[in-house]
């Protein structure tokens, strides 16, 4: 389950809350409330999740699992292209919906490109990922696709065992302190 914070492609194939007359768009919590009252399915959520308290607070509302990504585009494994890293090491820019480069919903950094080509950009995925795909090449960010949730400036560039280890470590003080806050009332 996808929420509205979620970075990179929507997952759906619609214009749902790009254009005039689109769906509703729902934060992560908000959607797992949503989808858990319709569905009797093991639920893994997604969307703006960064750190353990943002694990633990998608656990409480029933999620089986999270799933974290923008967390992980600093990391040294990671293929994220170095001006993209410096995009999101920057943390200055605000995240938007566009499906200017790729003819599909997609949350990213707001740059060029994306103001320019959001109003007039076709749903017609692949072509419009086809016909961007020189542009993004050019490791220009103002017109390369900066893929990213809505709490990226939250991520740290570390490596990925350490970022997982540091969750599990906020997880469990989450999960602790409420246990503790709650013992005593």
């Amino acid at each position: 389950m996808q929420g509205a914070d979620a970075g990179a492609h929507r997952g759906t194939f619609t214009d749902d809350g790009i254009s005039p007359g689109g769906g509703e768009l729902y934060g992560t919590l908000a959607a797992l409330r949503l989808v858990k009252s319709t569905v009797d399915l093991p639920v893994i959520a997604t969307g703006g999740l960064i750190n353990g308290a943002d694990v633990a607070a998608v656990l409480a509302a029933g999620a089986v699992a999270a799933q974290l990504g923008t967390a992980f585009l600093g990391c040294p494994e990671a293929g994220t292209a170095a001006a993209h890293r410096e995009a999101l090491a920057e943390g200055a820019r605000r995240t938007a919906l566009t499906r200017a480069f790729s003819g599909r919903p997609a949350r990213g950094l707001v740059n060029r490109f994306l103001i320019e080509h959001s109003p007039y950009a076709p749903a017609a995925y692949p072509n419009v990922h086809h016909l961007t795909k020189p542009v993004r090449a050019t490791g220009e960010p103002e017109v390369m696709s900066l893929w990213a949730g809505t709490t990226y400036p939250l991520a740290t560039a570390e490596p990925a065992a350490e970022i997982v280890q540091r969750i599990n470590s906020e997880l469990t003080d989450v999960v602790n302190s409420l246990a503790e806050r709650f013992k005593r009332s």
